[in-house]
């Protein structure tokens, strides 16, 4: 039977595919299992494999939102891969769940710190030729934003080979959940496991259908609303995120997570910058099909 306990062992250990092979069985048993998903979290960023990282430990701010070190963890590995607004943006939300972080607050000075600073040059001994490989092609490597993989530069204008074989994985699994739900529309959990399916694949819009769709049919159900508040927030639609978690709040006043999700919402609305207002321009059916802006707005 897998152990989270040996999976601990062997992460401590360096023995990094054994703590991940003994984890995903795990999850396979309970998929809610949050302390499992931490580790494989840790594993995978042991790993450099920045793509399955960031899936763990967004799982784990999803499980555990009220949690301040799963938010600390998702900032590491944002500044790990230079998204500098995003690690902020957690590391905020975990200084506001505690303000006494003193490991928030030193890893919030290091975004801030690397944020600020000029792109650093390669170093070079004065006088020095730049290094070639044996092909006589300056050997100089660049870095995925988004996994991580390091590949010679005249590789960066080609797709990453690991990003393309992760969202060829992500498709198939996103394929046989969508088959799932259609066989058992009525299944809840089915339904979860596929927005967070298309949120884990970057398709953002397809989880808020998704979501949408299964709020429609649940309108009184907090764990369909609560479900989509989390896609709205991940689309980076914040104000709709904030209003499905109110509604949850109302039905279920002691929900943890959508507290903290509506908290996540709140905190991202007073730190976005003033929007314009705009002016919608509706067809006969009443649908929004454009919005102008008003006159003399900036662009």
């Amino acid at each position: 039977m897998a152990s989270l306990s040996r999976a601990r062992e062997y992460y401590q250990a360096g023995r990094y595919d054994d703590a991940i092979a003994e984890l995903a069985a795990l999850l396979q048993e309970n998929s809610e299992n949050e302390p499992a998903w931490r580790l494989l979290g840790a594993c995978y960023f042991a790993q450099r494999d920045y793509v399955e990282a960031e899936y763990a430990l967004r799982r784990c701010t999803t499980l555990a939102p009220s949690d301040p070190a799963v938010w600390i963890n998702q900032g590491v590995l944002l500044r790990k891969v230079e998204r500098w607004d995003e690690a902020r943006r957690c590391l905020e939300y975990a200084l506001y769940l505690d303000a006494e972080s003193a490991h928030a607050r030193e890893e919030l000075q290091k975004v801030e710190a690397l944020a600020a600073a000029p792109p650093a040059a390669p170093e070079q001994a004065p006088n020095s030729p730049p290094a070639a490989s044996s092909r006589g092609v300056e050997a100089v490597e660049v870095t995925c934003e988004r996994c991580g993989l390091r590949r010679p530069a005249t590789l960066a204008g080609e797709p990453c080979p690991r990003c393309r074989q992760l969202g060829e994985n992500v498709d198939r699994a996103i394929q046989a959940l969508a088959k799932q739900a259609d066989k058992f529309p009525g299944h809840l959990e089915t339904q979860r496991v596929l927005v967070h399916a298309y949120q884990a694949g970057g398709q953002y819009d397809r989880a808020v259908r998704h979501a949408e769709q299964l709020a429609q049919s649940r309108p009184r159900d907090a764990r369909a609303l609560y479900l989509l508040g989390s896609a709205y927030l991940s689309a980076g639609r914040t104000r709709e995120a904030k209003s499905a978690f109110e509604k949850v709040m109302h039905l279920q006043p002691e929900h943890a997570e959508a507290r903290a999700g509506l908290q996540a919402a709140e905190l991202q609305l007073r730190s976005a910058p003033a929007e314009a207002p705009q002016t919608a321009v509706e067809n006969r059916d009443g649908q929004v099909v454009r919005r102008l802006k008003p006159r003399g707005a900036a662009e």
